[in-house]
């Protein structure tokens, strides 16, 4: 890529400040990340925080942000207990280095609720969740990204596990505030939540309708998840199973394979895939 041969041109200039090419390298994972290169990224941000760590301290600001980001890679790949206990060692971290309120530390506040929902800890979600985001509407606003996406992951945890009409209620909140950043990834991602609660209520053609509007690109490119589509199909069959149509669901469970076959970044969401498939098989 071009910022892969700006970094290579880079490393051969005399007397190079040491902090630009490192910030050239974080900039080239971050690229890597959202195109879909997780392992890479992963292993780039590792050895990235080793490399500011000699420059800072090992708990210098930028190293701390660096495994921040390794932290999510982890999630990506399907590897949230690592990436949980990463997210639990470096917080302490960053509240002392960077400060409570500061965006980074607020990221991966929002971040553990996240890996807490993948691994069905719905309670510790809960509890982490709810004053992660009052931190981040009062310093960044309801209508800041992260924040909607946090409450729309509260939806999420709360129709899980079984309190619909409160979980209901927040992701027709996260969908308004996304509304208002018209970003389609982030409208994508909270009409599915709000889908998955359909689903849950057993409303199956609002589900169907706020499935069938996702724009799974740029969800899949924001998430840095490739293969989020999957998510879609496997709402899709539940719609399908619902109405009696066997053949449709076994449609679209094909078409979800490629998501929860291997490392899928939702375990919950493969055990229903692979529950279904064998129901429709």
């Amino acid at each position: 890529s071009a910022h892969e041969r700006s970094l290579a041109a880079a490393e051969h200039v005399p007397d190079l400040d040491p902090n630009f090419g490192l910030a050239m390298r974080n900039r080239l994972f971050m690229i890597r990340f959202r195109a879909g290169d997780a392992a890479g990224a992963e292993r780039g941000y590792q050895q990235l925080a080793r490399d500011w760590a000699a420059v800072e301290g090992p708990d210098g600001p930028q190293a701390l942000v660096a495994l921040s980001f390794r932290a999510e890679a982890l999630h990506v790949l399907g590897r949230q207990e690592e990436a949980l206990a990463e997210a639990n060692r470096l917080l302490p971290l960053m509240r002392r280095t960077l400060g409570a309120d500061q965006q980074w530390t607020l990221s991966l506040e929002a971040a553990r609720v996240r890996f807490l929902t993948m691994l069905e800890r719905y309670a510790d979600a809960e509890r982490f969740g709810v004053p992660a985001y009052a931190s981040l509407v009062r310093v960044l606003g309801a209508e800041n990204a992260v924040a909607i996406d946090l409450l729309a992951t509260l939806a999420l945890v709360r129709c899980r596990d079984g309190r619909l009409a409160a979980g209901t209620a927040d992701a027709a909140r996260a969908r308004a505030d996304a509304a208002e950043l018209g970003d389609p990834a982030l409208q994508g991602g909270t009409d599915y939540v709000a889908a998955e609660c359909a689903l849950a209520g057993r409303r199956y053609d609002q589900a169907e309708a706020l499935l069938a509007g996702i724009d799974r690109a740029a969800v899949s490119a924001s998430n840095a998840e490739p293969r989020w589509g999957g998510n879609v199909e496997l709402g899709l069959a539940r719609v399908a199973l619902a109405r009696g149509d066997r053949a449709g669901a076994a449609h679209h469970l094909r078409a979800a394979a490629p998501t929860f076959a291997s490392a899928p970044v939702d375990p919950r969401q493969a055990r229903l895939w692979r529950e279904l498939s064998r129901t429709t098989g």
